[in-house]
């Protein structure tokens, strides 16, 4: 079930937090101050657009996390593993994020207890979706996306890859997890839901994934490991959060 958020809502167990803005660059002088290693990674962004938008989402996350798990952002602690996703330090993390960017947009995360992944595309996207289709999906998603007019085969082939992402995500292997050994189940009103990991290394795994509603024009779905009883959502507003 999705409901709307508001700048009062507590994280509880078995729930999911989702904030999202389409226009991250209105965030990039958000009072949080960057370590020296992030302003190093803006630093090798070319384009001035693409910089500002990195150094506005983490201060956006690090605002974010410090709501949910006490302090100052300035003082958030962030690790990587092997495969690039960030974590809190603190051992063991209570709160578990991610995020997702597509353009201007950003979509933030957050649950408690265990593993999550959020994915957003734009449909505007130019991409060959037969081809990639083919690269990408299972012969059930393929199956399904040949049942539908050319209009709905669109959307759903970002529904699939929105979802795929978003279970790689809450994996933790990302990349490494081939988006042909996720299987997203597909309902007739043209939503994805739970799919399965079928790889050698972990062979019928479940994880539960959904819809994200943020705007016409934009495909976004979040994965976690158990089904969640609430994902909680709404756009960020520097005037009512921070």
């Amino acid at each position: 079930m999705t409901t709307r958020l508001t700048s009062a809502s507590r994280l509880e167990d078995g729930e999911v937090h989702v904030w999202w803005t389409g226009e991250t660059q209105r965030f990039i002088d958000l009072n949080v101050r960057l370590r020296a290693d992030e302003q190093e990674r803006a630093g090798r962004f070319r384009a001035g657009d693409d910089r500002d938008r990195f150094a506005a989402r983490r201060r956006l996350l690090r605002a974010l996390l410090a709501r949910y798990h006490g302090g100052q952002p300035d003082d958030i602690e962030l690790l990587a593993t092997p495969f690039g996703k960030l974590h809190l330090a603190t051992v063991p993390a209570t709160i578990t994020f991610s995020m997702a960017s597509s353009g201007p947009t950003t979509v933030f995360a957050f649950t408690r207890h265990q593993p999550i992944g959020v994915d957003v595309e734009s449909y505007d996207r130019r991409l060959d979706e037969r081809g990639l289709a083919r690269m990408v999906c299972t012969p059930s998603e393929r199956a399904a996306l040949a049942a539908l007019d050319e209009g709905r085969r669109s959307r759903a082939f970002f529904t699939f890859w929105t979802h795929k992402e978003a279970v790689s995500k809450a994996d933790g292997r990302g990349l490494s997890l081939a988006p042909t050994e996720i299987d997203v189940a597909w309902t007739l009103d043209d939503r994805a839901g739970t799919t399965v990991v079928a790889d050698g290394s972990s062979p019928g795994a479940v994880w539960r994934s959904c819809t994200l509603e943020l705007a016409d024009e934009l495909s976004a779905a979040v994965a976690t490991a158990l089904r969640p009883q609430h994902v909680l959502c709404t756009e960020l507003r520097p005037d009512e959060l921070f």
